[in-house]
């Protein structure tokens, strides 16, 4: 009686150290059966996450795209739609000239914005690759969308003003070759003509950045960008 006893406990012992390892087994594993990451693992990717962040804010600095300022003309866009709709139901004439401007408006702000994000866009997808081949530009030459850069390579930027009430948003287009950025200058020196003047701050604004696009705009070389790029 006694060894059977021993031996019962024996085997509860066992018993509780093969559930204790399944446990475990589970514990590190997800709900699909993939492995769960470790907190050390977790740790690194979220380092790396913190690094990648400081690195797409360094380039957005760099290209002339870290206002946020744009974001807070974005609420005018539904609050005009909703003028233009009382407008609209309130309207005894059958012209319609008022709920017809600040749609226009509306849509402009709206269009302004997509080409701010595109132009972002853009600044950001060159400078990240212009890091990733900062070794190949310094020695010779690498190839980026069809276009041959080296070291010697002149970029231009234009600026970009929106103004509207109180608020101004002020910003760069991408990087255009030297030489071949006249669509660029005209579409961001109609852009600024139109929408810069409507604010408070709006009139020197305006004329500062009609000025810098008609003296040619920010030009930049790749060795420039290269010393700025943080490694």
């Amino acid at each position: 009686m006694m060894l059977f006893g021993v031996e019962m406990t024996r085997m509860g012992r066992v018993e509780r150290r093969s559930l204790a390892r399944l446990q475990i087994s589970c514990d590190a594993r997800c709900d699909d059966g993939s492995p769960r990451e470790s907190s050390r693992e977790h740790g690194m990717s979220l380092k790396s996450w913190r690094e990648r962040r400081r690195i797409k804010r360094a380039l957005a600095t760099i290209s002339g795209h870290s206002s946020q300022t744009m974001w807070l003309l974005v609420p005018f866009v539904p609050v005009l739609v909703l003028v233009v709709y009382v407008e609209g139901l309130s309207s005894k004439d059958q012209s319609h000239f008022n709920s017809v401007f600040w749609g226009l408006v509306a849509a402009l702000i709206a269009a302004v914005f997509v080409f701010y994000q595109v132009e972002r866009y853009r600044s950001l997808r060159l400078l990240t690759w212009l890091r990733d081949h900062r070794d190949e530009l310094r020695t010779g030459e690498a190839t980026f969308s069809g276009t041959t850069f080296s070291r010697t390579s002149e970029l231009v930027q234009y600026e970009v003003c929106v103004s509207m009430f109180l608020l101004y948003a002020q910003f760069r287009t991408s990087y255009c070759v030297a030489g071949r950025s006249s669509v660029m200058k005209a579409l961001s020196t109609v852009v600024v003509s139109l929408f810069g003047w409507w604010s408070l701050p709006g009139p020197f604004v305006t004329i500062k950045s009609l000025v810098v696009n008609l003296r040619g705009g920010h030009r930049v070389s790749v060795q420039d960008l290269l010393n700025q790029i943080p490694s």
